[in-house]
């Protein structure tokens, strides 16, 4: 087994994935690494994801490196989440950040990094009103609870792992799915990733109580849901009453444009709009500004 220096690798590890901000790395290893020209104007074109949209839509990927419109000072919403966020699947359009604000009015920063923990969302949080200053709510859609990022030298913060129950240890969707390609990650310890989810949306919802900040959150994983509403986790959104598939289905009509990634993004693993739309009144039932008896707008 060969020596580690452990001045060295900490160092390695702080300037090449901490250093400059999470966001900064993250997003530049997520598009910057392809070549895109994104840091000054933006970049959109059939290139971004393109196995998500089957070539329907493109996505614009902001000055930031995230996708959707360019990040704006104190917005109303700092919406933040994993690619479900973002809108991957989908015309951006139809994420839940663009239905909340063509409900309301509402501006916002749409802070969806594809494959992002919850101990790295809370980064983006801090990293972002630090930059953009207060919004006035913040509302997170977040991922699973046992999902991980892991340092690699050769791919920063690009190895992303989350756990196999069947298995009893962490797998790495960024590899190739064979066996010899994920035991890296069955050295992640279940324990320690689970504490630090816990911690990140504590440390969350002190630092929004703290700001004055009004603080929402839920995941798009039920069996986290029921964890969280069991436990009253703070600034928890519960379920609407009625929020079965069935009622979804029903009350949510698609139109023509969106018909074919309504159920499922066109990646065939996202959400669908349907679902978006289900997100959008959630998270307004929670900021009280739905009547959730009739399901319209207050």
């Amino acid at each position: 087994m060969s020596k580690i220096n452990r001045g060295e690798l900490l160092r390695e590890i702080y300037g090449n994935s901490i250093h400059g901000g999470i966001a900064k790395h993250a997003s530049f290893t997520e598009f910057g690494s392809r070549g895109f020209n994104y840091r000054d104007n933006g970049h959109q074109g059939s290139d971004v994801f393109p196995e998500s949209t089957g070539g329907l839509f493109a996505y614009r990927v902001n000055k930031s490196g995230f996708i959707g419109n360019d990040f704006i000072n104190n917005p109303d919403i700092l919406a933040l989440g994993c690619s479900v966020t973002a809108g991957i699947g989908i015309k951006t359009e139809y994420s839940w950040p663009h239905l909340i604000s063509q409900q309301t009015g509402m501006t916002f920063n749409q802070g969806g990094l594809s494959g992002a923990s919850i101990q790295q969302l809370e980064s983006l949080f801090f990293e972002f009103i630090d930059e953009y200053g207060l919004p006035k709510y913040v509302l997170l859609l977040a991922p699973e609870l046992t999902r991980h990022w892991v340092y690699e030298q050769s791919h920063s913060m690009r190895s992303r792992s989350y756990f196999d129950e069947e298995l009893g240890f962490f797998r790495c969707f960024d590899k190739d799915s064979t066996f010899k390609m994920d035991v890296d990650s069955s050295k992640i310890d279940f324990c320690t990733v689970a504490q630090n989810s816990f911690r990140s949306l504590t440390n969350i919802s002190i630092a929004c109580k703290l700001l004055g900040i009004k603080y929402h959150f839920f995941s798009w994983m039920r069996e986290d849901n029921a964890l969280y509403s069991e436990y009253d986790f703070p600034g928890y959104a519960h379920d609407l009453r009625q929020s079965t598939k069935d009622f979804q289905q029903l009350h949510y009509v698609p139109n023509q444009e969106n018909k074919p990634y309504w159920l499922l993004g066109m990646d065939k693993s996202h959400a669908g709009v349907c679902e978006h739309y289900y997100y959008r009144d959630r998270f307004m039932r929670a900021i009280g500004l739905l009547n959730e008896d009739s399901l319209t707008v207050a």
